[in-house]
This record gives C-alpha cells, sequence and structure tokens, in this order.
C-alpha cells in the first residue's frame, strides 16, 4: 500500500475514532482524551507509522494552531455577562492557583531532587498551568455550574501567558541577563493589555465588516481567517494572541447582547448560524487531532526512572496546590463546583514547547546535566495529569451530573430561543 493511501486511511480512521469518542462520552461520561492519546501513542512510538521526530519538530505550529481555533470556538461560546461577572474571581483563582503550584514544584524539586531553586522554579513555571485546548472543549461538553465553568475557562486561557512569560523570565535570570519582579509584572500586563484592546478593535470592524458581507459565500473562512491574522499581530507587537483571539470570539459571539447594551440595533450585528456550525466542526477535527499529536510525543521507550520519579513528586505537588486554592476560594461552595475544579488540572502543547525551550535559549545538559529529565518528566507530566482529569471527569458526573440537569435543559431552552432572529434573517434572506 502507497505511503500517500496509508496517510488518508490513517486520517479517516482519526476523525471516526474522535466522532465515536464523542459518542462514547455522550453515553458513558468518559472523555475520550486518552482514548486519542493512545491512538498516537500507538501510530507513533509502537507502530512507528508517524516519525516522531518531525511531528516533534513542528510542536510550536501545531500548539499555536489548536490554542487559536479552539480558544476562538470557546470565546464564540462564552456568555458576555458571565465573562465580566466572573472575571474577577477567574483572576485571583488563575493567579493563587499558578503561584503555589510553582513556588510548590520549585520546594520539592530542591529539598527532594537537590535542583537549584532557579531550575525548580523554572520547571514550575512550565507544568503550572492548565491547557486552554483541553479544559475549553471538556468543560463545554460536560455538566456543572455554569460560573464554575467559565472560570475555569478563562483559568486556561489565562495561564497559558503566565507559563510563558514566567519560563522565560526564569531563564533570563539563569542566563545571567537581569530580569526583575516588576520587568515580569510589566511583561504580563502589557501582553495582556494589548490583547484585549487589539481584540476589541478587531471584533468591532469584523462586525461591521461581516454585515456587508451577509449573503457573500466564504464568510466563515475570511473570519477564520482574521482571527490567524489577529493572532500573528498581537504577537508580533508582543501582546498576547491567545487572549486577544479570546476576546475577539467573545465579542462576535455576543454582538447581539453588547449592541443591546450600547442601546444599538441587535439585528445589525447577529452572527450568522453558518459561522457557528463551521467553526464548531473546524474545533472538533483540530480536537481531535490535538490529543493523537499529543500521544505521538510520548516516546515512553527511552523514559528513565528519574524521569518518573519527578512526575510523579510534580503530579503530587500540583495536586496537593489545587485542592489548597480549591478549599480556600470555594469554601462553602457546593461540593460538586470544588471537585470541578479540583480535578480540571490537563497540561498540554503549551507545557510541551515550553519542556524545550531552556536548551533553544542557551542551557546546555554540559553545564547543567540534572536537566536530561526535564523535558521526559514534562511529557509525564502531560500524561499524567490527562489520566486524572480523565478519570476525575467519570466520578464527577456520576456524583454530581444529574444534580445539574435541570440547568442544562435550562441553557438549551435559553439558546433554542436565541436563534429566532436569526432564522428570521436568514428566512428573509433566502
Amino acid at each position: 500500500m502507497s505511503e500517500v493511501l496509508s496517510l488518508f486511511i490513517t486520517i479517516g480512521g482519526i476523525i471516526f475514532l474522535g466522532y465515536l469518542g464523542s459518542l462514547f462520552f455522550d453515553k458513558t461520561k468518559i472523555p475520550d482524551l486518552l482514548i486519542l492519546i493512545a491512538a498516537g501513542i500507538l501510530l507513533g512510538p509502537v507502530l512507528g507509522v508517524a516519525d516522531t521526530a518531525f511531528f516533534a519538530s513542528l510542536t510550536p505550529f501545531f500548539a499555536a494552531l489548536a490554542l487559536v481555533v479552539l480558544l476562538f470556538d470557546g470565546g464564540l461560546n462564552l456568555n458576555f455577562a458571565r465573562v465580566v461577572n466572573e472575571l474577577g474571581r477567574a483572576f485571583v483563582f488563575t493567579i493563587a492557583c499558578f503561584v503555589l503550584s510553582t513556588l510548590l514544584v520549585a520546594g520539592v524539586m530542591v529539598l527532594v531532587f537537590g535542583w537549584p531553586l532557579l531550575f525548580g522554579l523554572l520547571l514550575g513555571a512550565v507544568v503550572g498551568g492548565t491547557s486552554s485546548a483541553v479544559v475549553i472543549p471538556l468543560v463545554g461538553k460536560i455538566s456543572g455550574n455554569e460560573q464554575t465553568k467559565t472560570v475555569l475557562k478563562l483559568e486556561s486561557a489565562l495561564t497559558d501567558a503566565l507559563c510563558v512569560i514566567t519560563a522565560i523570565a526564569v531563564i533570563e535570570i539563569i542566563l545571567a541577563r537581569v530580569t526583575t519582579i516588576g520587568e515580569i509584572g510589566n511583561s504580563l500586563i502589557g501582553a495582556f493589555s494589548i490583547a484585549a484592546v487589539v481584540g476589541i478593535i478587531a471584533s468591532i470592524i469584523w462586525l461591521a465588516v461581516l454585515q456587508r458581507l451577509k449573503g457573500v459565500e466564504f464568510d466563515y473562512l475570511l473570519t477564520l481567517g482574521t482571527v490567524f491574522l489577529l493572532y500573528a499581530v498581537v504577537e508580533g507587537v508582543k501582546g498576547n494572541g491567545a487572549i486577544a483571539v479570546l476576546v475577539f470570539g467573545i465579542a462576535l459571539g455576543n454582538a447581539e447582547r453588547i449592541a443591546i447594551a450600547l442601546n444599538q440595533d441587535p439585528e445589525k450585528y447577529v452572527l450568522e448560524e453558518d459561522i457557528r456550525k463551521f467553526q464548531t466542526e473546524v474545533s472538533f477535527f483540530v480536537r481531535t487531532f490535538f490529543f493523537v499529536y499529543l500521544g505521538l510525543l510520548f516516546d515512553l521507550y527511552h523514559v528513565s526512572p528519574g524521569a518518573v520519579a519527578v512526575a510523579v513528586v510534580i503530579l503530587i505537588a500540583i495536586l496537593a496546590s489545587r485542592g489548597a486554592i480549591t478549599r480556600l476560594l470555594i469554601p462553602g461552595g457546593n461540593a460538586g463546583d470544588r471537585m470541578l475544579s479540583f480535578i480540571m488540572i490537563p497540561r498540554g502543547l503549551a507545557a510541551a514547547v515550553l519542556a524545550s525551550l531552556p536548551f533553544t535559549m542557551g542551557i546546555t545538559l554540559d553545564a547543567y546535566p540534572f536537566l536530561i529529565v526535564f523535558a521526559q518528566a514534562v511529557f509525564l507530566v502531560i500524561l499524567f495529569t490527562n489520566v486524572i482529569t480523565t478519570v476525575g471527569v467519570f466520578k464527577y458526573e456520576q456524583q454530581y451530573g444529574r444534580a445539574y440537569l435541570p440547568q442544562a435543559a435550562a441553557a438549551q431552552a435559553r439558546q433554542a430561543g436565541q436563534p429566532k432572529v436569526i432564522s428570521t434573517k436568514n428566512a428573509q434572506k433566502r
């Protein structure tokens, strides 16, 4: 069989596997994360169908692609009023989880493994945040309090930027390129401010453009192209492209509500239902291949016992910090909210990209031989956290899923009422 035929069979098989995994989740409430990751491990390290070294070189590109598509989809499906109400809570929860997790990981690396403090902080920063590419699609499918789910989605988007900026700052300090706490803070504030402003401006402009393009073919592809350009431009001016894309998606997805708040005619700002539909299809495709790609990166045959030990200790630190912050910030809240917040710890491609960052920025194994387990430990943490999230979601749905069925039905009823304006306009257009 030719390589071309094998490629098409593999792609088709992965799409079917993703669809069956989605049905499997609907029936059993067991997320399909591990099924898709296992498929990637089978295709790569086990059977050798895919060249893992080649795909590993594409990690920065694929990570950015998955981030852009899935954050845009997440933004389209976030409620603007709820985002505004929960943003402060999400920010506090995110900072607390990230800081405590990073410090605990650094502490155990220093006390248990004898690493220098800066390298412990670096490892803590790399694995300190949840993956938006995992959390946003998963949280969107499970039962739960909508406010808590919004906080978890926002947390996953915010921590991507926190991980990158903090990791780079620590590496700069290690390499004796002086970086102060003030500079780190300024970088974070600047990145988020630029992203928010540009994202809002871009969404206003693009909504006006879409009004002129009504009835024109390929408006979704133009919108997706705009999303890619937005990400690139914001990253180019030292902002955070991921946050800009999320803001852009929220503005487009809530255009009617925002128009009403500004005393504008909401019918002029209706987002075409076709755009939402195509975005859902594209997000499914990207999400499916994201997890398979994640599996391709795991080289389980060359994992050292030292890396396993480091990963297990890091996992304990992550769980301890998450548990402490969850209990502190949700002390008298619903037990289901606490459990959902606790189990939502998956790491993803952002951590995989950052795992190689120290070496690409000039840190060498010759100077720091203990770092030989660095990348291996990060990949194992990615695997372990996704396993815990998968098992945790299943247990959560068993214990608390039914309690949220009335809320889910009400949400579906509200959504069913929203497209009436859209269907009227589409009917008039036809």
